[in-house]
């Protein structure tokens, strides 16, 4: 795919189905994640996977997501880097839309959310002990297919030639 197309049709999943995934495509986030957990463990990057989204969802609701709004979702995947230059946080870009497009490839809607406005504790309290290191999580699961007349829903971001 032209690097151009691949950008510009890559969209953001905000609205998932309340439902998991199945068991095949559980098996498959995992060996998505344990795959990036092998070729990122020199880097110093590591990858989890957290099947109890609502969980994570209501621990971080009013500190993640955006604006506070916290996008609910029945899975989620963070993202833990060593390092804190501006090359890691590079690699770390890298690193994590890679495997949000191995997950996309599933068929799955994804999201990154950064974590950098979320106390220590508030992590902790939704991802575990080790949690106070995460940086990122993808919110991941079968998105909500659009109504046929339903407005396209947008970022308020502007594309560069606006500006």
């Amino acid at each position: 795919m032209v690097m151009t197309n691949f950008l510009q049709e890559r969209k953001s999943v905000r609205d998932y189905k309340d439902q998991g995934l199945s068991a095949k495509d559980l098996e498959r986030v995992q060996n998505i994640v344990d795959r990036g957990n092998t070729n990122c463990k020199a880097a110093g990057i590591s990858f989890n996977f957290f099947q109890n989204g609502q969980v994570v969802c209501d621990r971080l609701q009013g500190k993640a997501g955006y604006a506070g709004v916290m996008i609910k979702a029945p899975h989620y995947l963070s993202m833990t880097v060593a390092g804190r230059e501006a090359r890691d946080q590079l690699k770390t870009g890298y690193t994590l839309e890679e495997i949000n497009t191995d997950l996309v490839n599933l068929g799955l809607g994804t999201c990154w959310i950064t974590m950098d406005h979320v106390d220590a504790q508030a992590k902790q309290e939704a991802f575990g002990s080790q949690g106070k290191d995460i940086d990122y999580i993808i919110a991941l699961g079968y998105p909500k297919k659009k109504k046929l007349f339903e407005p396209e829903k947008h970022s308020a971001r502007m594309d560069v030639r606006e500006f």
